[in-house]
């Protein structure tokens, strides 16, 4: 039948030689099986999509910030930069937050920015100490904060947030005991968009 050998094959199957190309032939197959699948870097920047703020813009790269990043971080992973507003000083449009309680206000926004909490809301969050607002975005940008919690922030408008024609995506975030005297508690938004996803805002 096909496939089976015949008599007439017998001495080509005791063949050593037949039969170590057989061998080698299954180590093949079991190394296809292993191969890994290729990485996708679809703006070719170095950072797979789930690192990547935008994967389709070569010019977004991630930087990391950490509390216990050293001052002279250059906000890699492994070297991360120790606060906030160094990692949004970088221009990269892509900061993310190894965890913690990062206690910062006063930070100015005026390029296109995603903020990330790597670890999750609960996890990492940015305090104003009730010293002042914590971000001011201006005239065109957009911010876009994930998974993290912003909180304590104070000022006349918009106690942790005040946009002026930029909008504003909250994605899985917590704004908090953010206070304002005049308007705006947590988020003051002068002809801007702001959009909410899986947020809580609370006092």
């Amino acid at each position: 039948p096909l496939g089976c050998p015949s008599d007439d094959d017998d001495v080509a199957g005791d063949d050593d030689t037949t039969g170590d190309d057989d061998t080698t032939s299954d180590d093949d197959s079991a190394d296809d099986d292993t191969t890994e699948e290729p990485i996708v870097d679809n703006d070719e920047d170095g950072f797979e999509p789930d690192v990547d703020c935008d994967d389709g813009d070569p010019a977004v790269t991630p930087v990391w910030v950490s509390v216990t990043g050293a001052e002279e971080g250059d906000g890699s992973w492994l070297d991360p930069f120790p606060t906030v507003a160094q990692g949004l000083a970088a221009g990269t449009g892509c900061v993310r937050l190894m965890g913690g309680i990062f206690r910062e206000h006063g930070m100015e926004i005026s390029g296109a920015v995603t903020l990330i909490g790597d670890y999750g809301v609960e996890a990492t969050r940015i305090d104003g100490d009730g010293l002042g607002r914590i971000f001011t975005v201006t005239a065109g940008p957009s911010l876009i904060v994930r998974d993290v919690h912003l909180r304590n922030g104070a000022s006349t408008d918009g106690g942790c947030l005040h946009l002026t024609e930029a909008s504003l995506i909250l994605e899985d975030a917590i704004v908090d005991d953010c206070v304002a005297s005049e308007s705006g508690g947590a988020i003051f938004a002068d002809t801007t968009p702001v959009v909410l996803s899986d947020t809580t805002i609370k006092n």
